[in-house]
């Protein structure tokens, strides 16, 4: 009860993460792929690429260490499937090798307390979309790899400001050689 009490008093409640938009794409195309046959990558010709088996949103969240890939219905904002990329474990999204618009996402769900994977394509109608959705993912390894040189001074901005700092002011500051690793805010 003793504990209770001073954590009441001196210390907020552990906030939950908020989540940061990276991307969104109103139109994004979910095609069912066949099983891997071998150690080879994926290519996009093996799929009927004109028919689709879902359309909706694609949104990239960045939520604390944590990047949620979600795909969501576009009327309704329901839930498809949703990919995590997460610091230490396999990159959920690999591109094929026929084209720069199609990636394969490892998606996830807990379905009676026991973590379920598979592995659908994605695709984009534009390059440009594809190559933002790639960029997203890239920015939050990069909030990731730099997020143990960050101070308490930091802490505060958003991770918007924290990539600015990266993407522009170091190098601008130091040259565009400039290893981010060096410095200690």
């Amino acid at each position: 009860m003793e504990k209770e009490n001073k954590l009441t008093e001196g210390t907020s409640e552990i906030e939950e993460p908020i989540e940061v938009p990276l991307f969104q794409v109103p139109e994004c195309y979910v095609y069912l792929i066949p099983p891997r046959k071998s150690a080879a990558s994926y290519r996009a010709d093996e799929w009927n690429v004109n028919k689709w088996a879902w359309e909706g949103t694609l949104k990239v969240l960045s939520k604390g260490e944590e990047c949620i890939i979600k795909l969501e219905d576009k009327e309704t904002g329901e839930l498809y499937a949703r990919a995590f990329l997460r610091d230490g474990e396999p990159h959920p999204v690999e591109a094929v090798i026929d084209s720069s618009r199609y990636f394969v996402l490892r998606i996830e769900e807990n379905i009676g307390g026991r973590l379920r994977h598979a592995f659908i394509g994605i695709g984009f109608r534009e390059r440009p979309e594809a190559y933002d959705f790639q960029a997203a993912l890239h920015d939050h390894q990069k909030y990731l790899a730099f997020l143990p040189h960050l101070t308490c001074s930091i802490l505060p901005f958003s991770l918007h400001s924290v990539l600015f700092l990266i993407d522009v002011c170091l190098p601008f500051l130091f040259g565009p050689d400039c290893d981010v690793a060096e410095f200690s805010l």
